[in-house]
């Protein structure tokens, strides 16, 4: 199931335990809910990952380079989008990376022409948090968005999907993630 980011949830679509009250709050028994909700479907580790929620072939590749590179280091890679908990986009964004090590965003301007505005919310939300981020950047992109000069980013290349995303994604992880 994919949540909408510009749709609210509907009630069937909700998490047990889960209600519109409890959205509102990211404290008290319904986070421990979703928290418990969340370590049943995902038990192992967890790799965050941050890209557009666009159901092209692009992304498809994108999703399915990573997920294959993550599982053959034993990883799960979710989405705040993958699975609702809470009955809000933004409280799953929270959960997810509470609930997450790692994390891999990918910015591109394949076939948009700027950077998605949340990939880079989320991502400034998880270099907050002080996770250990994988910043993949599409080689067509024009610039970097200023506040990511300073960082060390991995490019990939659209035109090899998903090669070029799990070769990235492969070597970081050795590098990060067993252990």
């Amino acid at each position: 199931m994919r949540l909408q980011a510009t749709a609210s949830v509907k009630t069937s679509q909700r998490s047990p335990g889960t209600s519109p009250d409890a959205v509102s709050s990211v404290g008290g028994s319904s986070r421990k809910a979703a928290q418990r909700a969340y370590r049943r479907r995902h038990p192992g580790p967890t790799t965050l990952l941050l890209m557009r929620f666009d159901d092209t072939r692009v992304m498809r590749a994108i999703h399915d380079g990573v997920r294959a590179a993550a599982a053959r280091h034993g990883r799960d890679v979710v989405r705040a989008d993958d699975h609702d908990y809470t009955g809000e986009l933004w409280t799953n964004v929270a959960l997810c990376l509470e609930n997450s090590d790692l994390v891999i965003a990918v910015l591109d301007q394949v076939e948009r022409s700027d950077c998605d505005a949340s990939v880079m919310v989320e991502l400034g939300f998880a270099l907050a948090a002080g996770r250990r981020c994988l910043i993949l950047v599409e080689r067509r992109l024009r610039e970097l968005p200023a506040v990511l000069r300073h960082r060390l980013t991995y490019d990939f290349d659209a035109l090899d999907l998903p090669g070029s995303i799990e070769r990235r994604v492969d070597d970081w992880l050795a590098r990060n993630g067993d252990g």
